[in-house]
């Protein structure tokens, strides 16, 4: 099981982004924190403090630049994508998907612009 710990400004936008895009579960849910698991994956979702928090942007600004890209592993790509479809996030479309040693990748950002990327065994 891969895990994250991601701080996070808006923990239910958070919680049910990575629900869906996950097929996952909702472990622990507190005022704070959410444990975000399936059986691959775990999210930890911490509330940044009120005093930290900078304001996200509708829609976020894309942190393309930051030094890490959690990389997800799905049982299906196009349904991640669908299942987040009408969230503030996104999986990139199907032309950006590409194929290596046995899997296939693609791209996406959260509801606060983290990247990410999910994986499917081919």
């Amino acid at each position: 099981m891969t895990s994250i710990v991601l701080w996070v400004e808006n923990l239910a936008a958070a919680k049910t982004f990575y629900q869906e895009l996950l097929s996952a579960s909702i472990l622990d849910d507190s005022a704070t924190f959410v444990r975000v698991a399936s059986p691959a994956n775990e999210v930890l979702l911490h509330l940044v403090p009120e005093q930290h928090r900078e304001g996200i942007a509708t829609p976020p600004d894309i942190r393309e630049l930051a030094s890490m890209k959690p990389i997800f592993s799905v049982t299906s790509i196009a349904q991640s994508r669908a299942a987040v479809a009408d969230l503030a996030g996104e999986v990139y479309s199907a032309d950006t998907e590409q194929v290596y040693a046995g899997s296939r990748y693609c791209d996406g950002f959260d509801t606060e612009g983290n990247i990410f990327q999910v994986a499917e065994r081919e």
